[in-house]
């Protein structure tokens, strides 16, 4: 099986689950991780998500952690609205990783951004990479849905 390098983009606490998530999965290596919390940078990935040590330091420049690590899939968990994570979704793409990220907006983004939506799926084609959002707002599954599917009651 080939082993598959992972870069953790965001270690806030959606960030932080992803990593739990991952390191239980067969074939997954965690290479690197970013994040720009200054009480984060510098600590081990580790003590912030599984309380052991990972040997993979947090740091602040995503540039130098992509060209370093050179990862596979980049998981992203910093931001729900699609303009403001726009930046550091085109460096991932840019670094010619597939990304997969809890971006609300990216889950279907061509509707409320057309246009960012073309930049990003052009850059990601001509990169050959993947881009997958699946974020979900948490206003949605933890009250809009509930009340539309008790509402037959």
């Amino acid at each position: 099986m080939k082993e598959i390098k992972i870069v953790q983009f965001g270690v806030g606490p959606i960030g932080a689950e992803v990593v739990r998530y991952a390191l239980r999965k067969e074939g997954i290596k965690i290479v690197g991780a970013i994040d720009t919390d200054k009480n984060k940078v510098g600590k081990d990935l580790g003590e912030l998500t599984v309380g052991r040590n990972l040997g993979v330091r947090i740091t602040d420049d995503a540039d130098a952690v992509l060209s370093r690590t050179k990862p596979d899939v980049v998981l992203h968990s910093t931001g729900s609205y699609l303009e403001d994570v726009k930046p550091q979704l085109l460096k991932i793409i840019n670094s010619g990783a597939d990304l997969v990220s809890t971006c609300e907006e990216l889950a279907y983004p061509f509707l409320r951004h057309p246009q960012l939506s073309r930049e990003l799926d052009t850059r990601a084609r001509k990169k050959g990479v993947t881009v997958l959002g699946t974020g979900v707002n948490p206003g949605f599954v933890m009250d809009t849905l509930l009340v539309t599917a008790t509402g037959v009651c």
